[in-house]
């Protein structure tokens, strides 16, 4: 909630930074704001203090019990359907990471309308994905089956992604980020799912396994479409 949350107040701050101050200092605009919610988050001093105390207390009896064995190598190899998924929720990644990376200069380019302006159109996807996870946390789609699920949210997904790149009006665009972060929202939840559900013998090594497949694709993707 709070990675979404930002997702949609950091491009309106940039934006706004940008119209007042210019981008060479408005992208410097949302640090203050970083800065005093750390000050304000309470920090659990007592569990770290515990914490600190119990690793105190280990050394001074001289405890040297060894840690649990890592359960992934205990596990067998991941099966083939795993990997289909993990692809699949790859490449998706990829998409949502280009749709953030890209869809403000696709705005500038299609429209003509000013990069700030088109930064704050781009904050509309994340909307999409905030209204989309509720939805799927309030229970909706719940009795779907996941691929039909995954399925109609590619659709949706693509669709957005046609009216931003074919868009010639601001409502288009506008239209076709909130349809994009509509189906991106369950991607992620949904596939990753759908991945560990194909690999039942290997749940902490699938489970593992899906770390890079998120990290590659958001690293790799909007590069490699710029």
């Amino acid at each position: 909630l709070a990675s979404v949350i930002g997702g949609v107040l950091g491009p309106l701050v940039l934006s706004a930074a940008a119209r007042g101050i210019g981008w060479s200092l408005g992208i410097l605009a949302p640090v203050p704001l970083a800065l005093a919610i750390a000050f304000l988050v309470p920090v659990g001093r007592a569990d770290v203090a515990a914490a600190a105390s119990a690793s105190s207390a280990d050394r001074a009896t001289g405890d040297t019990t060894p840690p649990p064995p890592d359960r992934r190598r205990l596990e067998p190899p991941l099966p083939r359907a795993y990997w289909l998924a993990w692809t699949f929720l790859a490449l998706c990644i990829g998409a949502e990471s280009s749709f953030v990376a890209w869809g403000a200069q696709v705005a500038v380019v299609r429209v003509g309308i000013p990069l700030a302006d088109a930064t704050a159109l781009g904050s509309l996807f994340v909307v999409g994905l905030i209204v989309g996870r509720t939805g799927l946390g309030a229970g909706i789609g719940a009795r779907v089956p996941p691929r039909t699920m995954l399925a109609a949210m590619v659709v949706v997904a693509v669709a957005g992604g046609l009216l931003v790149w074919a868009g010639q009006a601001v409502v288009m665009v506008g239209a076709g980020m909130l349809a994009g972060g509509l189906g991106m929202a369950g991607v992620w939840p949904t596939a990753a799912g759908v991945a560990v559900a194909n690999a039942p013998r290997s749940p902490v090594l699938a489970g593992a396994r899906l770390n890079p497949a998120t990290g590659v694709a958001a690293l790799v993707a909007p590069l490699a479409l710029g």
